[in-house]
């Protein structure tokens, strides 16, 4: 390695960095090259003196940090929009039960029963039920569905929503959802969860619940004939064929616009 290397002044030897078997000045006896163990030192102090300058590799920590970030908010996007997504879905359980619901039945028991079925139905189907579960779902949580349909002692949701009118009442069902997709930690965007609430909702679907066959006759059609019965001091008592264990006629003209 002798060969090639000349001594030509180019190097600043004797500097503190550098070893002390090179000299600042090239003797004029010795052989115009450089020995290996000396040009060995020179090269070792050279880069010594350049550590603190050199930039090298810069750029690759550059890369790999915003790929980390760009990685963690696209993370995030998907999870967002995905839950959008599973909500509108869940929206739709939530009204086809409350649709269920409120249809006319024999009695409020069964129209219950109805909705619930169909929620049961809904949630359990096999193409929804990877991703909405009642219980233990790891993505998202879809239960505790609540009917309420007013009507004389029933339940309602008026006290619960602001902007209520007599006229109108909030009626139909209610259910919680779960987005456990959206409790992520992300690299250098840390906890999207800090509290350990996660992100909970109520899904509502109000429906104005139509009269069932009992409510009919208890509330409308039985009130309805006795008050005709009660006309004119009680003329209409007297016609038609009377039942003994009630004491008033089974057929009287009546209209029926429906309940």
């Amino acid at each position: 390695m002798d060969r090639g290397f000349r001594n030509v002044g180019v190097w600043r030897l004797g500097s503190p960095q550098c070893s002390s078997s090179a000299t600042s000045e090239p003797d004029p006896a010795a052989p115009n090259t450089l020995s290996e163990e000396v040009i060995l030192d020179m090269m070792k102090c050279h880069q010594k003196r350049n550590l603190k300058n050199d930039n090298r590799g810069f750029i690759s920590a550059d890369f790999i940090f915003s790929l980390v970030l760009a990685a963690g908010v696209s993370i995030v996007l998907f999870a967002l929009t995905f839950t959008f997504s599973v909500a509108e879905i869940a929206q739709y359980v939530v009204f086809s039960a409350s649709r269920a619901y409120v249809a006319a039945n024999v009695d409020s028991t069964k129209q219950e029963e109805l909705g619930n079925s169909k929620f049961d139905e809904l949630i359990n189907n096999k193409e929804l039920a990877p991703m909405l579960k009642s219980v233990g779902g790891h993505w998202f949580v879809l239960n505790n569905l609540d009917l309420r349909g007013g009507g004389e002692g029933g339940k309602t949701f008026n006290d619960e929503y602001a902007g209520y009118e007599e006229r109108i009442p909030f009626v139909g069902a209610r259910a919680d959802f779960e987005a456990k997709l959206l409790s992520l930690r992300i690299p250098f965007l840390g906890n999207t969860d800090d509290e350990g609430n996660g992100f909970k909702a109520k899904l509502t679907a109000f429906l104005i619940r139509e009269p069932n066959q009992k409510e009919c006759w208890d509330l409308q059609i039985k009130k309805r004939y006795s008050s005709i019965m009660d006309l004119d001091n009680g003329r209409y008592k007297g016609s038609g064929t009377t039942n003994a264990s009630s004491g008033i006629n089974d057929y009287v003209p009546m209209e029926d616009n429906g309940c």
